[in-house]
């Protein structure tokens, strides 16, 4: 055992909390940005898959799944 002033320990201690505060912040932030990217491109597939069926339904009217 070494040793170490109580100072120290704290320091290194509040450093570590905010360390890990700040990745957890950053985690949350690039969570939200991809769950706002996935839902983007989820609206935009939905989209196209829904003109392509109506294209298809106006074209083959007669053609029914």
């Amino acid at each position: 055992m070494y040793a170490v002033s109580p100072t120290d320990v704290d320091l290194r201690t509040v450093s570590m909390a905010h360390t890990i505060s700040i990745i957890v912040m950053a985690l949350g932030i690039v969570e939200v940005i991809l769950v706002v990217v996935v839902v983007m491109v989820m609206f935009l597939v939905g989209m196209q898959s829904r003109r392509q069926q109506r294209r298809s339904s106006d074209s083959e009217s007669h053609c029914v799944d």
